[in-house]
């Protein structure tokens, strides 16, 4: 389901104890290995970079099973990377889809940030990683050898703000991360309440909220496996969407004029493009497509007399938007 222009090849490794039958879409080619045993994440991790490896592929992109990324995630990467005459990238874990589990509901969180990238969102030129270390023969910060010796993993890394690239990292009962690696909070509300005056926007949360309103991420049926964690992250937004507009009508810690910014966060015209070479966002549905966005063709849900509208309009349109989340 991804928008990226040029040619790609998927490379699937699967410990499970029973071979999958792959469905695939399109042209794009895949080549399935299935393993007689369990394997660490690491080592299976090397086998499939090893395989991936062994064709013309300039680019090599990691894609975990259960997290689920943005149409443009391939194309959006990539491009930043070169852009930035990078060498490898990674995308911040800025949210945490816990699925139900032992009898506790599902829940939305956020995440406060991690001393290391995830190798979740790897990507990375095949040059590279050549020089590096393989990853450890291991299910948890299995990655960290890539960065040994390097006096600035930050800059070498090249991580990618969740605002900017949004997705959802998922948690099972089987997830390795514990919750100490990811430190999660809930959301409860896109409006942050400091503990003195004014609250203020969660431009992360509502970036995530944004994504999946001009639909940034894939459309799943009900049979696949990351369908129930985007229904959860959708009412959980909704929920929050809705206390939240109580809150600005009530005027809660002067709340209200910030209702027109965050209408514009969630509803308005999409962020202008980065630096050169860097792509602007993409969407599967052709209304929101980058070439569609001009003032004079934009989509009708997304236009309004004023790029900026006064607060009680604003929570008018916001209601709108709330049906369309």
């Amino acid at each position: 389901m991804q928008d990226y222009p040029g040619p790609m090849e998927v490379v699937v490794v699967d410990d499970s104890p029973q071979a999958s039958e792959l469905t695939t879409a399109g042209n794009v080619p895949v080549r399935y290995f299935h393993l007689t045993k369990r394997h660490t994440i690491g080592e299976k991790r090397n086998m499939a970079v090893s395989a991936a490896s062994q064709s013309d592929a300039d680019v090599i992109c990691i894609w975990d099973d259960d997290d689920i990324f943005t149409v443009d995630r391939l194309r959006q990467q990539v491009s930043r990377m070169f852009a930035r005459n990078a060498s490898c990238s990674s995308i911040q874990v800025a949210f945490v889809a816990v699925l139900p589990q032992k009898g506790r509901p599902g829940v939305l969180q956020r995440c406060k940030g991690m001393p290391l990238p995830f190798e979740n969102s790897f990507c990375f030129r095949r040059s590279w990683l050549e020089e590096r270390p393989p990853f450890t023969n291991s299910s948890l910060g299995e990655g960290n050898a890539l960065f040994e010796g390097l006096s600035d993993w930050y800059s070498e890394a090249q991580p990618v703000p969740g605002e900017e690239l949004p997705f959802l990292y998922i948690r099972t009962a089987s997830s390795t991360a514990p919750d100490d690696a990811l430190e999660p909070y809930p959301v409860r509300s896109m409006l942050l309440a400091p503990k003195e005056g004014a609250a203020r926007l969660d431009l992360p949360l509502l970036a995530l909220a944004r994504a999946l309103r001009r639909q940034r991420f894939p459309e799943l049926t009900e049979s696949c496996p990351g369908a129930a964690a985007l229904v959860l992250v959708r009412e959980s937004l909704k929920a929050a969407l809705e206390e939240d507009l109580q809150a600005m009508s009530a005027n809660v810690a002067d709340s209200q004029k910030l209702a027109p910014t965050y209408w514009k966060a969630l509803c308005g015209p999409g962020p202008a493009p980065g630096p050169a070479g860097e792509a602007p966002e993409g969407s599967r549905n052709p209304d929101f497509a980058p070439e569609n966005l001009n003032l004079e063709n934009r989509p009708p849900a997304e236009v309004d007399s004023d790029p900026l509208p006064p607060p009680e309009r604003a929570l008018e349109l916001l209601r709108v938007a709330l049906r369309g989340l």
